[in-house]
Parts: structure tokens; sequence; C-alpha cells
């Protein structure tokens, strides 16, 4: 897969038309913000927690890949929304957006051969290395995985 083919697999997981279904930001924005903090499953994470979950990876995504040392997310792994109103979910919308959008400008200015080099010292779990290709793709994935989860949450 060239550069230019992962990058366009980012765009249709975040906005695009990917194969599994709708894109995050299509099933996000058919959501209804009052479901978006409810816990329809006991046990499960929130719609909101999802999103925030997705936007602090995508932004140590980012971070990665600009050459920075791998580590936990400055907003956690797992971020808890502050409040619960309509307002709150739009900012983190929003800032899920900016941070995809981000990356997608990112990733397209990346040049050929950094995309073999590994990515800020991040480690697949038998201890090899990851490069910015593989961190990337495996960001797609994660949006598809979540997508999945927020679809059902949504529908409940």
């Amino acid at each position: 897969m060239t550069s230019k083919e992962i990058v366009n697999e980012l765009r249709k997981a975040f906005h695009g038309e990917p194969w599994h279904g709708n894109s995050l930001l299509a099933i996000l924005t058919a959501c209804s913000a009052r479901k978006v903090f409810s816990h329809p499953v006991p046990g499960a994470h929130s719609v909101a927690e999802l999103v925030l979950h997705l936007t602090a990876w995508t932004r140590e995504v980012i971070c990665r890949i600009s050459g920075e040392t791998a580590k936990e997310p400055e907003m956690g792994d797992w971020p808890v929304p502050q409040e619960q109103t309509e307002n709150y979910w739009n900012n983190i919308l929003l800032d899920f957006k900016q941070s995809n959008e981000q990356l997608i400008r990112l990733a397209d200015e990346v040049r050929p051969e950094r995309w073999l080099e590994v990515a800020g010292g991040s480690e697949k779990v038998d201890g090899s290395e990851v490069t910015c290709f593989e961190l990337l793709n495996g960001l797609v994935q994660h949006h598809a995985y979540h997508a999945g989860q927020i679809s059902l949450l949504c529908k409940y």
C-alpha cells in the first residue's frame, strides 16, 4: 500500500465511504446529542467517552508520526467527559474533527521513506518496533472498531 492509499483509508474511515459501512463522522452526526452521554449497556463506555478516546489516540499518533516518543496520550487513554451538555458534546465533536483533519494534513506531507521508519519508539506487544505506516494503519482499524461500537450505542 502506498502512502497516498493509507491516507485515503484514514479519510474514508473519518469522513468518507469505508467498505464496512458509514464513516465515523457520519455515525456521530446522526447520533442524538441527548444519547451520547448515556450508558445503555452496563459496563460499556458512552459515545462521548469513545469519541474522547478516539481523539486522544489520534493526537498521540500525530505526535509519534511527528517524531515524538511514544507515550500515553496527553488526555489519557479514556478521558472522562467533564460535563453532559449539548454544547460540550459539540466541542468534543469539533476537537475530534480538528484532530483528524490535522492528522490527514500531516500524513499527506509525510515523505514516502518516513512511512517505513519507526514511529517515535512505538512497540508492538511482542516488543518489535512499529513503523509510521503500521501506526497509521492501526489508527484506521481503531476508528473502524469504535465506529461499530458507536453505531450500536446510538441505536439504543
